[in-house]
């Protein structure tokens, strides 16, 4: 079976990672980069205020 490496850059969009731990990740070559861009929704508070924990530009 061949191996695949994948890098998880970050667990929720928004919420940024240092360029050096970026850079020191792919130095490993990895196949595949993603990121959880399932919810930028932390929970209940945000979501019933209407307001995200994240900008839009933090986002896009």
């Amino acid at each position: 079976m061949k191996e695949i490496r994948i890098l998880s850059a970050t667990g929720i969009l928004g919420s940024g990672f240092r360029e050096e731990t970026l850079q020191r990740a792919m130095t490993l070559k990895p196949d595949f980069i993603g990121a959880d861009c399932g919810s930028t929704d932390p929970g209940p508070h945000h979501l019933g205020s209407g307001e995200p924990q994240f900008s839009d530009a933090a986002c896009k």
